[in-house]
Parts: C-alpha cells; sequence; structure tokens
C-alpha cells in the first residue's frame, strides 16, 4: 500500500485537471498512483475544520445547500470539559474532534481529549480507512489533510495511519503556506485523484475555516467567504465524480462535517453551544432527501460509510447507518417541548423540556417535595440544548450518546429555587413490556453523575409483584448499559422503574430504553 505523505517545496509540474475544472494552484500536488476502486458504490467524506451549519446556511453555498436539499441534515452538540470528578469527554478542539469523526467511536474510548493527544489509543481505535482495508484489503481508501496531525507524524499526529492506500498529509501550521493555499493544493488533487481512480472510501479534510474564524470570529464577513471558498472546492470534487466515464454506473455517497463550531467573535475550546456544534451533511446511497433532524452524531458517518460500500461492520463502532437511527420512545414527546418557565439561562424561544412523559410512560413525583425550579422537579424531558444550557460546564454536555430527547432527573438544578421539605425523590416509569419467563436483556443509555448521598436505582416488577432492585448507582457511569434480567415462572409483563433520590447533588439522564 502507499502510504504517501507530501510536503513540496518548488513547483511540481501536475497533469492538469480536466475540462473546466482546471485551476491555477500553487505548487500542485502530482497525481499519486494508486490503486482504483473496485466498488459501484462509493463514499467521500469533506471535512470543514471549524465550519457552523447556521453561517453555513446564511452563506452564499450553493452546492452545500444542493447537498442539503437532497440529503438528510442533522445538528447535534457534543462533548465539552468538566469540572474533576465527573466524567471527562474531551475540549472541543480539533484533536478529539478529527478523532472522534475518523475512528468512529467517541474520545472515552480513543483517548484524545485535547490538541496534546496524550492519553491517545489510536492504535486501538484506528481511523476508518486503515480498519477498512485490514477487514478488506480490496477496497481503495484515499485521504488527504492539511492541518498537521491528521495525516502526519507531526505535533502528536497522525490520526490517519499508514495502512490507506493512498493518504497525503500537508502541514499548514508549520510549512508556510497556510491553509488558503495547502486547501486549493489538497482539493486539486483530491479532484483529480477522485476522477481518475474513483477510490472506494475517501476523505477530503479542509482547514481554512478554522483559521478564518480564529483571526475573524463566526459573524465576521470574512467567515463566510471562507465558507463560500470551501463550498466551490466541494463543488470541483463533485464536478470530478461526475466527470468519471463511469459515473453514471455509480452511486457516491458524500458526506460533509465538522469537528467543532466557532464563537462569533472567533474561538472554540469551551462549553457553549457554539462551539459544541457538530454536524452531519449526508447524501446518495438511498439517504432521505430533503430531510432535517436532530439525532445523528458524527460518529454515525463510519458506519454509514461502511454500509454504502458493502464493507463488514468493525467491532465496538459508536454510531450507527444513518438509515438505521430511528427514534425511541422519549423522541415522541418533541411536539410537547415548552420554553423556559424558571430558568434564566436559556433563550426565551428555545422549545426545550417538557414533563409530560412519553405515551405509556409515567413520573411518579409523589415522594416529591412542592416548589423547586418547575422545569426539573421530578423526571423531565429536555433537549441537550436546553438541558446543557441551564448551567455549563459541569459535565452535563458529556452525554454523548444521548440522541434527540432524553429524560432528566436534576437535582441539582431544581434546587436552586426554594421548595418545601425534603429530597429530590421521583421515579420515571416504563410501559408494560410483555415478556416470557426466562432472560431478558434492558438496555439504555446513561448519564449519571454522583455527589454526596445521592443514589440511582433501577427496579423492575412482574405483572402485580411489589418492584425489586437490579441494580444501584453510586459512582459515575456514562455509556451503554445492560442489564440480564430474569422473567420469573408465570410472568407475563415487566415494567423497569428508574428512581433517582438526591439533595443539591448531581444529575442523572436517560435515553434510548429497550427491552430485548
Amino acid at each position: 500500500m502507499l502510504a504517501l505523505v507530501v510536503a513540496t517545496g518548488a513547483l511540481v509540474a501536475a497533469p492538469p485537471a480536466l475540462g473546466s475544472r482546471a485551476t491555477a494552484v500553487e505548487d500542485p500536488i502530482p497525481t499519486p498512483d494508486g490503486p482504483a476502486g473496485t466498488r459501484t458504490s462509493k463514499s467521500l467524506v469533506v471535512g470543514i475544520d471549524g465550519a457552523g451549519l447556521a453561517q453555513i446556511r446564511s452563506a452564499d453555498t450553493p452546492v452545500l445547500h444542493a447537498l442539503m436539499r437532497g440529503g438528510t441534515t442533522s445538528l447535534a452538540y457534543r462533548y465539552g470539559t468538566a469540572p474533576a470528578g465527573l466524567t471527562q469527554e474531551a475540549a472541543t478542539v480539533s484533536g478529539p474532534g478529527w478523532s472522534t469523526l475518523l475512528s468512529g467511536v467517541w474520545p472515552d474510548k480513543h483517548g484524545v481529549r485535547d490538541n496534546t493527544f496524550e492519553g491517545k489509543r489510536l492504535g486501538a481505535w484506528p481511523d476508518y480507512l486503515s480498519r477498512a482495508e485490514a477487514i478488506d484489503p480490496t477496497l481503495s481508501t484515499f485521504a488527504v489533510a492539511d492541518w498537521d496531525p491528521i495525516a502526519t507524524a507531526s505535533a502528536g499526529g497522525p490520526i490517519i495511519g499508514g495502512g490507506v492506500d493512498v493518504r497525503i498529509g500537508l502541514r499548514s501550521d508549520t510549512d508556510g503556506r497556510g491553509y488558503a493555499v495547502n486547501d486549493e493544493r489538497s482539493t486539486d488533487v483530491a479532484a483529480r485523484y477522485l476522477e481518475s481512480r474513483g477510490p472506494d472510501l475517501s476523505f477530503v479534510y479542509l482547514g481554512l475555516v478554522d483559521s478564518v474564524g480564529h483571526e475573524h470570529g463566526a459573524a465576521s464577513a470574512e467567515y463566510a467567504a471562507a465558507l463560500e471558498t470551501v463550498d466551490a472546492q466541494i463543488g470541483r470534487l463533485l464536478a470530478a465524480i461526475r466527470a468519471r466515464p463511469t459515473s453514471a454506473d455509480e452511486d457516491w455517497q458524500i458526506v460533509v462535517t465538522n469537528d467543532h463550531g466557532h464563537t462569533a467573535s472567533g474561538g472554540h475550546g469551551g462549553n457553549t453551544l457554539a462551539e459544541r456544534q457538530q454536524f452531519v451533511i449526508a447524501q446518495g446511497g438511498g439517504i432521505a432527501a430533503g430531510v432535517r433532524r436532530d439525532d445523528l452524531n458524527v460518529t454515525d458517518i463510519v458506519p454509514t460509510a461502511y454500509a454504502h460500500v458493502g464493507a463488514r461492520r468493525a467491532s465496538g463502532l459508536d454510531g450507527l447507518p444513518v438509515g438505521t437511527v430511528r427514534p425511541d420512545d422519549f423522541d415522541r414527546v418533541r411536539g410537547s417541548l415548552r420554553p423556559r418557565v424558571d430558568e434564566t439561562g436559556i433563550p426565551s424561544s428555545r422549545l426545550g423540556w417538557t414533563p409530560t412523559a412519553p405515551p405509556g410512560w409515567r413520573v411518579d413525583n409523589s415522594r416529591m417535595p412542592q416548589g423547586g425550579v418547575r422545569e426539573w422537579r421530578g423526571w423531565t424531558f429536555a433537549t441537550d440544548p436546553f438541558w446543557t444550557s441551564a448551567q455549563t460546564s459541569q459535565g452535563r454536555e458529556n452525554f454523548v450518546r444521548a440522541r434527540g430527547v432524553l429524560a432528566v432527573a436534576d437535582s441539582d438544578e431544581w434546587d436552586d429555587a426554594d421548595h418545601g421539605p425534603g429530597r429530590f425523590d421521583s421515579t420515571l416509569v416504563s410501559p408494560a413490556y410483555a415478556v416470557e419467563p426466562g432472560a431478558v436483556e434492558l438496555r439504555f443509555q446513561t448519564h449519571y453523575q454522583q455527589e454526596g448521598a445521592q443514589r440511582g436505582r433501577v427496579l423492575v416488577s412482574f405483572d402485580a409483584r411489589a418492584p425489586r432492585s437490579v441494580a444501584t448507582y453510586s459512582s459515575n457511569v456514562s455509556g451503554p448499559q445492560r442489564l440480564t434480567i430474569q422473567v420469573p415462572q408465570g410472568a407475563s409483563s415487566m415494567r423497569v422503574r428508574f428512581r433517582y433520590t438526591g439533595d443539591n447533588d448531581w444529575y442523572w439522564a436517560l435515553d434510548d430504553v429497550r427491552l430485548s
């Protein structure tokens, strides 16, 4: 396999781009001699460093707008820094952002939590192109990136390993050219390679937007202009694909994404929604057209690409193919979401919470004192942007495996207003699930953060029998849970109860509760 790292210094002649795609490029990179693709279904992922979806929508970006019209677009908010003693994920910077996208797993697995890359476990969780080659060497893979650590062994990298057929790594932070020049070089060589070789799995990184965001901010005209430049570059990649002689017989899936956003004045690394935002724009391969949603994660990109090209799914991935992500019970209350009532730090226009349980579920607040912050009195249902905005930088941002609407019991926020005597004590009760004697598995995503004497308990009951405890949480737990439960003889139904008790402590959040 050819692992090509390019950092050319002299002007090198390159084959001209065909037709109207020819552009004047400073120091063009020769077309690599890599293997041609072997599949008719192909995937191209384009990463735009520091791009904001709202800014893309408002800018003159016709290519990206066409992709959104022809595909599915989702905005999500993921991870942030947390105080010591709480579950840690990562800062909103490029190291963990691109490591998460390219590996298909969250920072608690790949270990990259900032741009130092200290503690990285990329050997155990390699990039998706290298994993694809290990799974099926007949696949043709290609990557080009001009942020130093992505594809070169510098500044903590590479994130993309040497198992890729063609890996072109540029060093915009250190080579004196910068992102404006190197993005053009990356686009130029990628367009020629896509047209001539048609690799099965490709990744192209573009860094100009982040560079401009740092200097001018996401609210600036310069930032919008950078997005428009990148939009044109993506258009050149798509034109190269269309120019392939076999394009009519190929099914190209195009995904565009980012690693983080930017503040209006410039910068990232913090826990604001502007910095935490991640988006997925996906078109082709049977993905629904003209759809806007908010329950896709960047970890869904790798399994989506694998499914499209017919590669066997790698073990341990944290996401799902886009077409298989389905709403859970909690998402059924989306139409009931309300604006804030007592909270003051959340925009009044944001619809994001409801005390109304989904059909079949109920909340038992019989032990709850009266009063407190109404948004958080007992178990309630909220979106990430609403819940995390109640109080940033307290670890709420790190429920990375949640999607859409989640169930929240937050004694810390509830206690911020006067209430009657007593502790927070609320139980979320599931519908009655039909069961048969034997073993069943209860699955759910959890984000439980411990403080003081608070407790989280999972209880089950069969038919009219008394509930019994099957799990107790008294330390931080964040991630997928699987509990094997024995159904007694004669039982035909089972309910699950999630009981949270606490004072002015932390919180418990749940999502995607399922019984199998």
